[in-house]
């Protein structure tokens, strides 16, 4: 992913940065038709900021997993807000190695939703309407064990 973002981004920024130091500092005029100071100026800063954002997206993103009072709570920050979904809702669940996704991100397929950030495994959520919904793992053992002992007290109570 970062070799794409530095083939596609890098030069870019580069030919602009390079006109305004040949047009600004040096004071030679960059191009055929050079557009005026302000406008090369403008034009830079907006494509260095068009392409860090997607950059600072990228080192901001993280995924969060959280089992509380019956409810699974996920979020992929920062693109996207806190989803729930109560246990009254689930039909099945696992955890399992990831296969199928295509990558990380978030990844919607006809039969799933699928929330890959780091990790090899994903809680695989099979709600008893809807797609299922796979959320990665760093930790298998640990939200197998958490979700497991959730989920048999959830049913002991019914």
């Amino acid at each position: 992913m970062w070799a794409l973002i530095g083939i596609s981004f890098v030069p870019v920024n580069a030919i602009f940065i390079y006109g305004c130091y040949q047009q600004l500092l040096l004071g030679e005029p960059w191009g055929n038709k050079p557009m005026g100071d302000t406008a090369l100026l403008l034009t830079t800063l907006s494509t260095l900021v068009v392409s860090l954002a997607p950059i600072g997206i990228a080192l901001h993103t993280e995924l969060t997993l959280t089992l509380k009072d019956k409810t699974v709570f996920y979020r992929l920050g920062p693109v996207m807000r806190e989803k729930a979904i109560h246990f009254s809702d689930i039909k099945d669940w696992q955890v399992k190695p990831i296969t199928g996704y295509g990558g990380y991100g978030w990844r919607i397929t006809r039969q799933s939703r699928a929330y890959i950030l780091n990790g090899q495994h994903a809680l695989v959520i099979q709600p008893h309407s809807g797609k299922k919904i796979a959320i990665s793992t760093q930790n298998p053992q640990a939200v197998a064990a958490a979700f497991s002992r959730e989920w048999q007290r959830f049913n002991t109570k019914i």
